[in-house]
């Protein structure tokens, strides 16, 4: 094999190596690269969820896309910074999910059923949609979570920040 064509490989290999090694040798752990990938705890309605968040607009344009799947009563969270008029669509979705739409003060809506690829969008009935929730589908039914649930504001303050945002820029209304 060509050396010139190997070095730029060896080269990335070698840094790789260096990086995953603390100060004593030993193997370091590497940071979590996507901090959007991290599951939080949340509950709603009274069942124990983990979301993952999507705060900024990269997130919230990737969402769900490109996966296989979601775990069991895993799911992701959609953080807006104002309350307006929500339309979700399914583009490069592989799985079917549902869908609530939530108000600023953390109660469900509304909950909308959502179809593998459908790239037509599911447009929230309300116009006071601050955040949204996808799970699996038909979850919501399975657990009995329906409008007037809420989910736990403080706890979605406290995650926001440990990602690094300042809940303000969200607008997250907490219990006082």
């Amino acid at each position: 094999m060509d050396m010139i064509r190997v070095l730029p490989f060896l080269l990335l290999l070698l840094a790789f190596a260096t990086a995953c090694q603390s100060d004593d040798g030993s193997a370091a752990t590497v940071a979590n690269p996507d901090p959007a990938s991290t599951y939080y705890p949340l509950s709603v309605g009274g069942q124990e969820i983990k979301v993952q968040l999507a705060v900024n607009r990269d997130e919230q344009m990737k969402g769900l896309m490109y996966r296989n799947g979601l775990g069991e009563n895993e799911g992701m969270l959609f953080i807006f910074p104002k309350a307006e008029p929500r339309g979700f669509w399914m583009k490069n979705v592989k799985f079917p999910i549902d869908i609530a739409y939530i108000d600023p003060d953390g109660v469900i809506l509304e909950t909308h059923h959502m179809y593998a690829h459908d790239e037509n969008p599911v447009r929230s009935r309300n116009e006071n949609i601050q955040y949204a929730l996808e799970m699996d589908f038909r979850w919501f039914t399975e657990n009995r979570v329906r409008p007037g649930d809420k989910i736990d504001l403080a706890k979605v303050t406290e995650y926001v920040k440990a990602r690094g945002y300042n809940p303000a820029d969200s607008n997250i209304k907490t219990p006082e």
